[in-house]
């Protein structure tokens, strides 16, 4: 995949996870390829354009994984970049706190990712469907969906860290009021990406402050 090349970076193309796809995006329309969207600036409320450019996957080698927070805004996560070893362009890739399926997806496979090769993300829309294999619906009555995350290594998907018969040593825990909380099972995954970083990355997983302009806030 090669992203549409913007003028202030030459060789780093900055992607998100939005609307179950992976999305570049931009304040102004580059080609036919690129789609009018409104949102809304969380800050602001303010009603603006912008310009989606939406891709199926990204591939290449990991050279970087940190922790970001973006100055001023509430938008943290973990930002991984690829690069593609013919190119030589690097993917700039956003695991969100806000988007909770592609974050929780990244922690939970990260341990069995083999930071020393090629790494494939594909991103796509996933019919959301109940426990007896109904579709769920919109309210309007189209079918719903939700973000699907697939990371592959050699052909091959990397597989959850844990599972039933290789369980988490920290489990999620029912509350009093009967719901389920995550979140010192998620710290708990969020120690491990630490470690990863140190040992991969030579680097303390301290929040950085993100390079982005707010073309590319998650919004």
């Amino acid at each position: 995949m090669l992203a549409q090349r913007q003028e202030k970076s030459q060789n780093k193309f900055y992607l998100s996870i939005r609307n179950n796809r992976l999305v570049q995006s931009s304040k102004e329309k580059v080609d036919l390829e690129w789609v009018e969207v409104k949102v809304v600036n969380p800050a602001t409320k303010e009603e603006i354009t912008k310009y989606y450019k939406y891709y199926d996957s990204a591939e290449g080698k990991p050279i970087n994984l940190e922790w970001y927070s973006k100055e001023g805004t509430p938008f943290s996560g973990y930002r991984l970049e690829l690069q593609d070893e013919e190119s030589g362009e690097i993917y700039n890739i956003d695991f969100a706190t806000s988007a909770y399926k592609a974050m929780n997806k990244f922690l939970t496979v990260a341990e069995n990712i083999d930071w020393n090769q090629n790494l494939k993300l594909v991103v796509f829309p996933s019919a959301v469907k109940t426990k007896e294999g109904e579709m769920v619906k919109n309210a309007d009555g189209s079918q719903k969906y939700e973000t699907a995350v697939v990371f592959y290594q050699d052909g091959e998907v990397v597989k959850r860290r844990y599972t039933n018969e290789n369980p988490c040593p920290v489990q999620p825990k029912k509350t009093k009021g009967g719901k389920w909380s995550f979140d010192d099972y998620n710290d708990y995954l969020m120690e491990r990406v630490s470690e990863i970083i140190a040992t991969n990355f030579n680097k303390e997983s301290e929040p950085v402050t993100a390079e982005h302009d707010s073309s590319d806030l998650p919004f």
